[in-house]
């Protein structure tokens, strides 16, 4: 995975310092900032769902019967619904490798009874997860398949937090700003400082700046560029 392809999101006290170098310097084009950045493991937790894995340690030749594959996953599964309480989502997985590799390759499986033709399409499965982290042409069935381990997530839904969307107010963030502040940049720079807490959606702020709430600071370098969304989110454009 290349990390152009993603968004950071930068939290604690100290991510939306840093991420305008850091992001910048392995190739993101943009970072979010959540106006709960200070608390964001919390606020995440808060609204996790509830899970549990079951595994069990079992190498075995593959393809395999069937009919084993259902014999495990059912043990697993029953173990599951005796320990956890209210609707449960199970997943299945398989912890796979080619013969005499250390490391496995963990990929998904069917629920239900698994035919023999599932086991065919567990295989290509395997390979081409395989190829996904090893390259193409990696795979290589003929040197032997084996399989490790199976594994059950068991999930209990929980309440999430509903985000409430803000009207736009407007593309001027002066509302916001409080004073100016000097800030090196190879050289000390005079900037803007705004407080995060006074901004509004749609405001738009030009780097160099500073962007402070009462536990981080953000930090805008020269030539990037801020939005505020509609849920006070702080999108840092990256140059």
């Amino acid at each position: 995975y290349h990390p152009g392809d993603f968004v950071i999101y930068a939290y604690g006290g100290g991510g939306p310092l840093h991420v305008g170098s850091y992001g910048r310097d392995i190739g993101v084009s943009l970072a979010l900032v959540s106006p709960f950045a200070p608390a964001f493991s919390a606020f995440g937790i808060a609204g996790c769902d509830i899970r549990r894995q079951y595994t069990r340690s079992h190498p075995m030749p593959f393809p395999a019967p069937a009919a084993t594959l259902n014999a495990i996953f059912g043990e697993l599964e029953e173990e599951a619904r005796r320990e956890a309480a209210g609707e449960l989502v199970l997943d299945r997985a398989l912890d796979m490798k080619f013969r005499r590799q250390v490391h496995n390759v963990r990929i998904p499986a069917p629920g239900g009874e698994l035919k023999e033709n599932n086991v065919g399409e567990l295989l290509d499965s395997f390979e081409q997860s395989y190829e996904k982290i090893y390259g193409k042409g990696t795979a290589y069935r003929k040197a032997g398949v084996e399989l490790s381990a199976f594994a059950v997530t068991a999930t209990v839904k929980t309440y999430k937090p509903k985000l409430k969307a803000l009207p736009p107010q407007g593309e001027s963030p002066n509302g916001a700003r409080v004073g100016e502040r000097q800030v090196y940049f190879d050289r000390f720079v005079t900037v803007p400082v705004y407080r995060m807490e006074r901004l509004a959606p749609k405001n738009r702020i030009a780097g160099p700046a500073v962007i402070e709430s009462p536990a981080t600071t953000a930090l805008l370098h020269p030539d990037q560029r801020a939005t505020v969304d509609a849920y006070l989110n702080l999108l840092i454009e990256m140059v």
